[in-house]
């Protein structure tokens, strides 16, 4: 529903972050389907929790990083 307004604002102007962060999950009256419909999000954004970057990849970004800083002038090809 684009049309929907709270206060006035169209509900997209608020993050989505805000607007998830109004569900009630345990609001009686409204599911929590029908709630993300009116604050025009995914209901599966509103289940959606971040996993976080693994040591491995912590790692690995850091290689890159270092080898960055010590040739910035190389490109994709010579990084691999």
């Amino acid at each position: 529903m684009r049309w929907a307004t709270l206060f006035g604002t169209r509900v997209e102007a608020f993050g989505r972050e805000m607007r998830r962060g109004t569900i009630e999950p345990d609001n009686l009256d409204l599911l929590i389907g029908q709630q993300c419909r009116l604050l025009s999000i995914a209901r599966s954004s509103f289940y959606y929790a971040p996993k976080g970057e693994t040591e491995q990849n912590l790692e690995l970004m850091r290689q890159i990083d270092e080898q960055f800083l010590e040739t910035p002038f190389f490109g994709v090809r010579q990084m691999n």
